[in-house]
């Protein structure tokens, strides 16, 4: 009796190992055709094989742990209760399905109401549904699956069509991308560097040398000297920058919120006219998991850090539905450079998009090697050693409180960074050069916001439309090289989505942005806009409920007015005689045109608070009205 009871249980522990080695298997090998059809191909291939060989082993290895922790429940469980030990195979087997449903359920609650993500994809539902089938193909053998079908043909039926449904939904649209006609356009290449103020690159008169290689580059480029973001927050300003709609208007008015509207993105334009549109992220906020901006690309490289390599396995999905600190935040300079050097050395038939953002100066900063020799405050400083305790004491400083000693060597430390990120920078642009390909490639080199080091009392940014906060570096190298002059008139970095779509030849069909050419402006062929509009992260709610920014400013080249709704306050400025926006004139204004500022500042806060709420009254209005100009 014994005897038989224990082969009974090898022979089930056996057909447990089987199937549920069936089962990873099958989805390692469907998790690794995704890989290989989506961006995981933009890995080098020492590191694909790497990639997918993990991906095999980890499906099997969660697989089996789930399968046998349950077999071993269902034995433990059998002792009190006789038959749950007799079907102790089936428990497993059942419970290692549930299992998997439970790992993608979790990851896609946390997606939908936690990170408001859309529930897009279904093709890898029809994937899961594929492995479980070619799971019991393997684990149950053909005659026991026929059986199965000639008795539940309309089950197996309905499964067959979603799966086959699932799958067209992937297939079709790389059928369709293929069947695009081929674009005739340039090579494009746009270069984001995240939280670099324009005050602390060489071109923009900085007394540190931070940044050789975008002071070349800038030299080979138009110089745009006055260029803003609409919001001093990434994924927001990045939006803007691919949609040339305000915030108010796209809908993405923080970083974790969703573009609402249905206007075509920069990505999406090219992608219809026939360019192949990669983007390579080095920062966790354009995860595709948070930011919408992956809209349009084909490949889109958002791998933050090495375990971000396996999202598409069971592990990590099962990891990170327990801890989501696996999702990563940083991926540093080298790397991104790395990876978009081997987006340009893909053969390819078609022009090409490349995005390129580079992340490593946004905060926290770390020491790189180069602090020492910018930090110009009392006493020599060992940063390698005390960068931690700096960014403490700086994490403490609050706002509105006097610039603290500690703000010189936080300063040294964000210019190590943006050094860092310079030579990344470099190393891309001088392969292209190496190449052949730079003359024949529009490339754009900007930032989506700066950053504060106390002025004004602030530190970070998306708190003030000060200049540190919003005024960033704009330089586009058009093909062929420079032919414009430097546009000294102000300009906004929205306009950049046109801008690039106009030197492509691509069409417009669907854009619903700011239809201003910067390069038509440098070449004399259009007019500068007389002014750029700004407003804060940092929200304000009013008595009545509506939220909305908190603060609010309109800038020309030479002057800047801000608006500030929660305390109805205003601020005017002579950018050319107090850059520094150290001294408020707006209480003995004997400028003409600073009516004209507050009427057209007025104005736009009216589009943007209406774009919001559909709504002007209460004590919005009221707030509006204390500028002269709201009936």
């Amino acid at each position: 009796m014994a005897k038989n009871r224990i082969g009974n249980n090898s022979r089930d522990l056996f057909r447990v190992i089987k199937v549920a080695s069936a089962y990873g298997l099958a989805l390692g090998a469907v998790e690794t055709l995704i890989m290989l059809a989506g961006h995981g191909s933009q890995a080098p291939p020492g590191a694909r094989a790497v990639v997918y060989a993990a991906t095999l082993t980890a499906d099997v290895v969660a697989a089996l742990a789930f399968a046998l922790a349950f077999y071993g429940t269902a034995l433990v469980a059998g002792r009190i209760i006789p038959p749950v030990r007799q079907r102790a195979a089936a428990v497993a087997e059942i419970g290692l399905v549930w299992a998997i449903l439970a790992c993608n359920a979790v990851l896609v609650v946390r997606s939908k109401f936690v990170f408001g993500l859309p529930l897009t994809h279904p093709y890898k539902l029809g994937a899961f549904a594929a492995c479980g089938l070619a799971a019991l193909v393997v684990a149950a053998g053909w005659r026991v699956l026929r059986r199965v079908i000639a008795k539940k043909p309309i089950l197996i039926s309905a499964a067959a069509a979603y799966v086959v449904a699932s799958v067209a939904a992937f297939v079709i649209p790389e059928l369709k991308w293929a069947a695009h006609s081929k674009a005739v356009g340039p090579d494009v290449i746009f270069i984001s560097l995240d939280t670099v103020r324009a005050d602390h690159l060489g071109c923009y008169g900085y007394r540190r040398d931070t940044s050789p290689n975008v002071d070349r580059f800038a030299h080979e480029a138009v110089f745009f000297e006055n260029a803003i973001c609409v919001q001093p927050t990434t994924n927001p300003s990045h939006v803007s920058m691919f949609t040339g709609l305000y915030p108010a208007e796209h809908g993405v008015v923080s970083n974790f919120a969703r573009l609402q509207s249905d206007a075509a993105t920069l990505p999406e334009l090219l992608a219809a006219y026939g360019y192949k549109t990669v983007g390579i992220t080095g920062g966790f906020i354009l995860d595709r998991r948070i930011s919408t901006l992956a809209r349009g690309f084909r490949y889109y490289d958002d791998y933050i850090n090495p375990w971000s390599r396996f999202r598409h396995t069971l592990l990590y999905r099962f990891a990170v539905a327990v801890n989501d600190k696996l999702y990563g935040t940083l991926r540093q300079a080298p790397a991104v450079t790395a990876s978009a050097l081997r987006a340009l050395g893909r053969r390819r038939s078609r022009p090409l998009f490349l995005f390129v953002h580079y992340f490593d100066p946004h905060s926290p900063y770390r020491y790189r090697g180069a602090a020492e020799r910018f930090y110009d405050g009392p006493g020599p400083l060992d940063f390698e050693e005390r960068q931690l305790e700096l960014k403490r004491r700086w994490n403490k400083y609050a706002d509105g409180t006097p610039r603290p000693k500690c703000a010189a060597a936080i300063e040294a430390l964000y210019d190590d960074e943006v050094l860092y990120t310079d030579r990344a920078v470099g190393k891309l642009l001088d392969e292209l050069r190496r190449g052949g390909a730079y003359d024949r490639t529009l490339v754009v080199v900007t930032s989506d916001h700066g950053e504060s080091f106390g002025e004004h009392g602030y530190k970070y940014h998306g708190k003030t439309v000060y200049d540190p906060e919003t005024r960033v570096c704009l330089l586009i190298k058009p093909v062929g090289g420079k032919s414009g002059e430097p546009v000294r008139g102000q300009v906004e970095t929205l306009c950049l989505a046109y801008t690039v779509v106009a030197a492509t030849g691509a069409p417009t069909e669907g854009y619903r942005g700011k239809s201003v050419d910067l390069l038509a402006v440098s070449e004399n062929r259009a007019a500068a806009p007389a002014w750029g509009f700004s407003q804060t992260n940092d929200k304000t709610t009013l008595p009545d409920g509506l939220t909305v920014s908190r603060e609010y400013c309109i800038r020309s080249a030479d002057m800047k007015l801000i608006f500030n709704v929660a305390t109805q306050r205003y601020e005017y400025y002579d950018l050319k005689a107090d850059a520094a926006e150290s001294r408020n004139l707006s209480g003995r204004v004997d400028d003409p045109a600073y009516e004209s500022y507050r009427g057209e500042l007025t104005r736009q806060i009216e589009k943007a608070a209406f774009a919001v709420s559909g709504r002007i009254d209460g004590d919005l209005a009221e707030a509006l009205r204390s500028l002269g100009y709201t009936n």
